[in-house]
């Protein structure tokens, strides 16, 4: 995450690229909140930004900051959440 935010300094968007293609699974969202605060949409760097923002979430909000902005407001807590351990059922399922 520190590389990402050294390269959005530096306006270095191949860096940022790639220092986003090697976070770690676990500061994926520390890496998200960092983006979503620094694009703004207008700079030739916030289209690098927004190429990191699709791969570490994988979707595609386009090239809005407002967009990523507030769709981050709402599945910060969760995108990157470990799927919930499923109980096993009592009975067995078909299937199973």
């Amino acid at each position: 995450v520190t590389r990402i935010r050294q390269a959005i300094e530096k306006r270095a968007g191949l860096h940022l690229l790639t220092a986003a293609a090697l976070v770690p699974e676990d500061q994926r969202t520390e890496a998200v909140d960092l983006l979503v605060e620094s694009v703004r949409g207008n700079r030739r760097i916030d289209w690098a930004m927004f190429g990191a923002l699709q791969y570490l979430t994988e979707l595609d909000l386009g090239r809005d900051g407002d967009a990523w902005r507030a769709w981050w407001l709402r599945a910060r807590d969760s995108w990157f959440a470990p799927p919930a351990e499923r109980a096993k059922p009592d009975q067995p399922t078909f299937g199973d």
